[in-house]
């Protein structure tokens, strides 16, 4: 499924969605945050904050900035802050 379609239907509540978008993401975002933060407990924690953090925000995505760049700036944010 593309990628605009995907966050249309996560902005509209979709669990399925979510879901894809967690099975297609949640490495990368792993990845990323385990190279700012060396405590594999601390990652974990900061990758499910930041699928929480946008099944929160779902609504009030923009499709036209691109999702990847949206999630990677909340992991970016989310590792800062840890």
């Amino acid at each position: 499924m593309k990628e605009d379609l995907l966050t249309e239907k996560l902005k509209n509540g979709s669990i399925e969605a979510f879901e894809q978008i967690y099975v297609t993401y949640a490495r990368k975002v792993l990845v990323l945050v385990s190279k700012l933060i060396q405590n594999r407990q601390d990652v974990e924690e900061v990758v499910q904050d930041v699928f929480f953090e946008l099944w929160q925000k779902r609504e009030s995505l923009e499709v036209a900035v691109g999702f990847k760049a949206c999630l990677f700036t909340i992991a970016k944010r989310r590792t800062i802050d840890r």
